[in-house]
């Protein structure tokens, strides 16, 4: 069977979802990853699935920001996405640094004065063109939610109540490093939604 590795990001197609039929391996969700190099998003080192800076938009079934040394590197902020693929695979996508900073802004600013979670949103990711004085262009993920109709809402709670815990084994880390979360829950704690309480300058 040939796999669709776009993510699902039409409000309308994934209300008509069929929980059941969503695949999804406990703690190894399809892994993609944002190239900050190129402003792709890739599914791991096989396909790229945007081209150089190309916008793109998740429909999120759970996510978190943290601070965790992942991957033997440095302590650093990372936000982890998780949402369908047009095969309807659950999928994990992994942002660090500075777009960490822009989304937990961008994020806490839709919860405290327009009463909009993350997590009821079409998500869009906008690779923004940087330059680095040592290692040359990059691009910075800038983020932008609008929110879900009620009926995309719904489905998206039923595809969560139908799955197992969603995450990712080796990324999970204790809980008091967690600084935003929904939906997301990892085997040692049970999840909870953790407010915004500040904002990281962009």
């Amino acid at each position: 069977m040939t796999t669709n590795y776009s993510p699902l990001s039409d409000p309308a197609s994934f209300a008509k979802a069929l929980p059941e039929r969503v695949t999804y391996l406990e703690g190894l969700p399809r892994n993609y990853r944002f190239n900050a190099k190129e402003g792709t998003l890739n599914y791991e080192k096989e396909k790229e699935i945007t081209s150089n800076g190309s916008t793109f938009c998740i429909l999120p079934l759970a996510l978190r920001v943290f601070t965790a040394p992942l991957f033997k590197g440095p302590d650093r902020k990372w936000l982890e996405i998780f949402f369908l693929n047009k095969s309807g695979h659950v999928c994990g996508v992994l942002f660090h640094s500075s777009s960490v900073d822009r989304f937990y802004d961008a994020a806490g600013k839709r919860m405290v004065y327009d009463g909009v979670s993350p997590i009821t949103s079409l998500i869009t990711v906008r690779p923004l063109p940087r330059k680095h004085p040592e290692h040359g262009p990059y691009y910075v993920a800038d983020f932008s939610f609008e929110e879900l109709p009620k009926e995309a809402i719904a489905k998206a709670e039923a595809i969560r109540e139908a799955l197992p815990p969603i995450y990712r084994d080796d990324t999970v880390t204790h809980p008091e490093t967690i600084l935003l979360q929904d939906g997301y829950q990892a085997p040692d704690y049970e999840a909870q939604s953790t407010e915004v309480t500040e904002h990281v300058a962009a």
